[in-house]
């Protein structure tokens, strides 16, 4: 496994690639969350740590994700944030659901916002890939603000290139294309815009 990360953050690196999640940390504190309420993106990653000062774990009220059974020593507990909704979570010993006691939520939020003045798109905007996960079929969308050489690929989790979907030159404006992951396996994987000097990559989900 530590092998396969490096692979992937070689390759990430000799790209110039850049992801565009983000990893957040949460901390136990006491018999509380830190921080207690945090906005993140769709696709970002959220960490929970516990130092061992504390028997706590992590339950999602939903039961949509749990790091397990509380616990008194020190854990690391990860979980990806797929949809736009509000997550909440918590401990089974030190609160309860609803926001009892000690527990926490997290506000998943659509990574838009491409800035329009009198109908031109003023900005490079490579969206998240929906639905996600996905099976067999995704859409990419992605923005110019102007003419461009562009192309936009998909990785597997060894950095191999799986297909094109572009590579051409493309005018300003909203471009759609469709990723058919029929004869692909399970997994992550990822799709880079390049367009001039502009470079962007996002993660996917394939699940069949």
């Amino acid at each position: 496994m530590k092998q396969l990360l490096l692979i992937i953050c070689s390759f990430l690196l000799l790209s110039g690639i850049g992801f565009a999640q983000s990893l957040h940390i949460i901390e136990t504190n006491g018999n509380a969350f830190s921080p207690s309420d945090l906005t993140v993106n769709v696709m970002d990653t959220v960490r929970w740590i516990n130092s061992g000062k504390g028997f706590h774990n992590v339950v999602a009220d939903d039961d949509s994700y749990t790091s397990g059974a509380a616990s008194s020593t020190e854990w690391v507990f990860e979980h990806v944030f797929t949809l736009p909704e509000d997550s909440r979570y918590y401990c089974v010993i030190h609160g309860g659901k609803g926001g009892a006691g000690m527990s926490g939520i997290i506000h998943v939020v659509n990574t838009t916002g491409i800035t329009v003045t009198d109908g031109k798109i003023l900005d490079y905007q490579l969206s998240q890939n929906y639905p996600n996960p996905f099976n067999p079929s995704t859409t990419i969308e992605f923005s110019l603000p102007k003419s461009e050489f562009t192309t936009l690929k998909v990785f597997n989790m060894l950095g191999r290139a799986v297909t094109t979907l572009v590579s051409e030159q493309l005018g300003a404006g909203n471009y759609s294309f469709r990723f058919d992951g029929t004869e692909m396996a399970s997994g992550y994987y990822y799709y880079k815009l390049q367009a001039g000097n502009f470079r962007e990559v996002k993660r996917m989900i394939l699940i069949k």
